[in-house]
């Protein structure tokens, strides 16, 4: 679901640019499996870890855009196509989760296992899980291709369609771990240090359709 608002401006017969505001909503829901991961997670996946889960909610992004529109009359009608870019900045906001649950038995308890005490390491480690749960929160680039057409109702009254493919840089966030393998997540015990997860992913996209209503004066 997407609601926005555009100001514009003609800067010649057929080239037009605008400041738009988007606020995008996307209700995901899902979990999914752990299939892969680096350094020291990559060996626990095999045999350490029986349970590795993620989850995505609810993603919000409100985004302030500036697009260049070029217009091409004569083609479709009464109605005008158009095509555009635009580049901005965007805040979103993801609701995250993540458990991580270990094997029961001793034996397959990876980590540590270069340490001096690995036995008691293992022994302590087996059956213990993590989970972490948080909204986070990161400011991205934002850029995004535009095709539609205006359609006139009336003088000064038109229908807006246009299509959208919009991309986000990277995003990423914290979490704490609570619990952290079955106990408190706090490296100190007076609790001044939680043990925090980062949450990060690649360049993300979307796209939309909106219809608008526009006013020209």
């Amino acid at each position: 679901m997407a609601a926005g608002a555009v100001v514009g401006y003609r800067l010649h017969r057929m080239v037009r640019a605008e400041v738009e505001y988007l606020m995008r909503t996307s209700d995901y829901s899902q979990s999914s499996g752990v299939r892969s991961s680096e350094g020291v997670n990559a060996d626990k996946l095999s045999d350490e870890l029986f349970l590795a889960q993620e989850w995505l909610g609810l993603v919000t992004s409100r985004t302030l855009m500036g697009n260049i529109l070029l217009d091409l009359p004569g083609i479709a009608g009464r109605a005008t196509p158009f095509v555009g870019l635009g580049a901005g900045v965007g805040r979103t906001k993801a609701d995250y989760a993540s458990v991580w649950s270990r094997n029961t038995d001793p034996a397959a308890i990876v980590t540590g296992r270069n340490q001096p005490n690995a036995e008691e390491i293992a022994r302590n480690l087996a059956g213990t899980s993590s989970s972490g749960r948080n909204t986070m929160r990161d400011v991205q680039a934002a850029y995004q291709l535009l095709a539609g057409f205006d359609y006139p109702l009336a003088d000064a009254v038109s229908v807006d369609l246009r299509i959208r493919w919009t991309v986000f840089d990277e995003f990423s966030g914290t979490f704490v771990w609570d619990p952290l393998r079955s106990h408190v997540p706090n490296v100190r015990r007076d609790g001044s240090e939680p043990v925090y997860a980062i949450m990060s992913t690649d360049d993300f996209s979307y796209v939309g359709l909106g219809l608008g209503l526009k006013y020209h004066f």
